[in-house]
């Protein structure tokens, strides 16, 4: 097995005892929803776990995707994060995804970076990250890669009044056989016991000598803290 998968497989394993041996308190959150696509419609879950310690802190993410025609994908990362200051830090991730919109199978993926917050204040948050990372890829058509890349990515907050706010996440990786580009926009409502959060999604996966892959879809879902 490839060492990046041993490594991030050992990883994943090893997130509960972390949680269950971290001194720092943890607060998180689970989505549920469905989502509109051009080829049919799906369902989604998510469970985000975050605690807010510093210097170092960590957060641990799943997503849960299917597909009407019963088609599953997931995707499972950990990403820590050293402060140096209140808005400088650097950060490490590793990500297992299984992507049947994208035509992978399997990926797994560790990164590390710099990133940065802009404007961090109780209304507005601004911020990017840039690194370097190697992943493992097999693809559905047989075809697998393993590869170095650099990837830069973003996102804005802010919220507009108590019970509303917007998002926006631009995500963009570069390899020498490949390029990924990601961008999502969403507004949220909270109700007090959760929210509400309505987005659109769009993806592009361009790899040398295939088709380039481009997959839209909406998101109609809810939050609730933990």
């Amino acid at each position: 097995m490839h060492l990046v998968n041993k490594f991030a497989i050992g990883l994943v394993l090893i997130l509960s005892l972390v949680i269950t041996a971290a001194d720092a308190a943890w607060d998180g959150g689970i989505e549920g929803g469905a989502v509109v696509r051009d080829d049919g419609n799906a369902t989604k879950l998510s469970l985000k776990l975050f605690n807010d310690a510093r210097p170092l802190n960590h957060s641990i993410y799943a997503d849960w995707y299917r597909t009407e025609n019963g088609e599953n994908s997931y995707e499972v990362g950990y990403l820590p994060r050293y402060w140096f200051d209140s808005a400088l830090y650097a950060f490490g991730e590793i990500r297992v995804r299984v992507d049947k919109p994208l035509a992978i199978d399997q990926e797994t993926q560790a990164a590390l970076g710099a990133g940065n917050r802009f404007i961090s204040t109780d209304t507005r948050l601004l911020w990017a990250e840039l690194g370097v990372g190697q992943r493992n890829t097999e693809f559905s058509n047989q075809l697998s890669s393993d590869e170095t890349f650099a990837l830069l990515r973003g996102g804005y907050r802010q919220t507009l009044t108590d019970f509303f706010r917007i998002e926006t996440d631009l995500d963009f990786i570069r390899s020498d056989r490949a390029t990924e580009s990601i961008a999502e926009a969403g507004i949220v409502l909270n109700t007090g016991t959760g929210a509400v959060k309505f987005s659109y999604r769009t993806r592009r996966l361009s790899r040398d000598g295939q088709t380039t892959i481009t997959d839209s879809e909406s998101f109609v879902s809810f939050n609730y803290s933990i």
